[in-house]
C-alpha cells in the first residue's frame, strides 16, 4: 500500500519542539515501512534539511510555511499551519502524493475537503487540544 504522512513536524534532520509529536511520525513511519508498505513524508523546514530528502529509505519532501520564511513572526495566528496547508495543493507538491492509497494528516488541516473533492482517502490525527 502506498501511504503518505503529512506532518509539519519530523525530526530529521534534528529534533525539535515538539517531540511527542515528531517521534509518533518518525516511528509511524519506520513501522508502517517494517510492514511492506510505500512510504513518503510531506514535512516542512521548521528543523532544516533539505527540499528532497531520505530517511532511512523513505522519501521526503519539505515544503515552505510562513515560518520558514519569517521566522517566529510567521507564526502569528496559526498563519504557518494555513500556509502549510495551502502549499500541499501546489501542483509539484500534489504530485508527489496523488498516486497514494492513503493518506495520513498529522494535524487538523482546514482544506482537508479537496482530499474528499479528489477522492483521496485520510486518516486525519489529532494529537492534542493547545
Amino acid at each position: 500500500m502506498k501511504i503518505t504522512i503529512i506532518s509539519p513536524y519530523f525530526p530529521y534532520p534534528r529534533r525539535g519542539d515538539f517531540f511527542g509529536v515528531e517521534r509518533y511520525t518518525e516511528y509511524l513511519a519506520i513501522n508502517l515501512k517494517k510492514l511492506g508498505n510505500e512510504i513518503k513524508i510531506i514535512t516542512s523546514f521548521w528543523n532544516g534539511g533539505k527540499k528532497y530528502d531520505n530517511y532511512k529509505g523513505i522519501p521526503i519532501l519539505r515544503i515552505q510555511d510562513s515560518k520558514s520564511i519569517l521566522g517566529r513572526a510567521g507564526t502569528i495566528f496559526f498563519l504557518h499551519y494555513i500556509t502549510f496547508g495551502l502549499n500541499l495543493f501546489r501542483k509539484k507538491v500534489f504530485n508527489f502524493f496523488k498516486d497514494s492509497d492513503v493518506l495520513i494528516l498529522n494535524l487538523a488541516i482546514l482544506f482537508s475537503r479537496f482530499f474528499k473533492i479528489k477522492k483521496i482517502p485520510i486518516i486525519s490525527i489529532f494529537h492534542h487540544y493547545m
